[in-house]
């Protein structure tokens, strides 16, 4: 486990040191999951579902967590081989459940979400981020916003954030046609991208004359948005999500 930790941490100095976040790590810090695990002083217990590299293992240990890894695939970041559809722990085990860019490449994942909700303890949390406009990468379900929330419901997990995360254009036009450097690529159509969400922000507010900035149940997304937001959304390249499971034990 030592060994194991101190090559996440190499790598991950390494990104630092480039400037230029890679892997799980990118996911981390560019959809800021920070937020969802704040620095703890008691030894709360992750379990990163889908951990790929591994790297969210260290971020989330320098904030006081004991982190679980699993995978289906063997590599040296992984604590536990399996799948995902059944996990090999007891009921109730984990505070936490962080999941990157995972649930599109199951084959069921309501099977794994309602897996996911049997290991975390009540009123533990399921964090982390699914695929939505991006092109295929050997996926199966790619998700709107009304399909994290129909996804989770079924498994008795209430949402409790949503936001949009990534450029569209970056992710699907930008993939297309990989024409110059990559940062280069990302800054520019995330730049147009921004623009053209502006004009459709003002042009909502202009036509419904209500603010854009103002949260409402209109949106269908199983929690209060703001047009800006779900304009966001509806054709964001990931989602990130937070649900909670309740505290009372049925």
């Amino acid at each position: 486990m030592m060994v194991r930790n101190e090559r996440r941490r190499a790598l991950l100095n390494a990104n630092t040191e480039r400037n230029r976040p890679v892997g799980s790590d990118f996911h981390w810090r560019t959809y800021r999951m920070h937020r969802f695990f704040p620095v703890t002083p008691s030894a709360s217990s992750v379990l990163l579902f889908g951990c790929g590299d591994g790297q969210e293992a260290q971020h989330l240990q320098e904030r006081g967590y004991n982190t679980t890894a699993i995978d289906i695939r063997r590599s040296e970041a992984i604590d536990v081989l399996c799948d995902g559809h059944r996990l090999p722990f007891r009921d109730e085990v984990f505070d936490a459940v962080l999941s990157m860019q995972v649930l599109e490449h199951l084959h069921t994942p309501w099977q794994a979400v309602a897996e996911i909700s049997r290991v975390l303890k009540p009123g533990g949390q399921f964090a982390g981020s699914v695929a939505f406009m991006k092109l295929y990468h050997h996926s199966y379900f790619h998700m709107t916003h009304e399909g994290v929330i129909s996804l989770f419901s079924q498994a008795g997990l209430q949402l409790t954030a949503l936001n949009a995360a990534q450029s569209f254009l970056y992710a699907t036009v930008g993939a297309y046609l990989p024409l110059g450097p990559r940062e280069l690529r990302r800054r520019f159509f995330r730049s147009v991208d921004h623009g053209l969400h502006n004009v459709r922000v003002w042009l909502w507010a202009r036509k419904s004359r209500l603010d854009p900035d103002q949260p409402t149940d209109r949106f269908n997304a199983g929690l209060p948005l703001s047009f800006r937001q779900f304009d966001l959304l509806r054709a964001a390249p990931a989602i990130v999500f937070q649900a909670r499971k309740s505290s009372k034990r049925e």
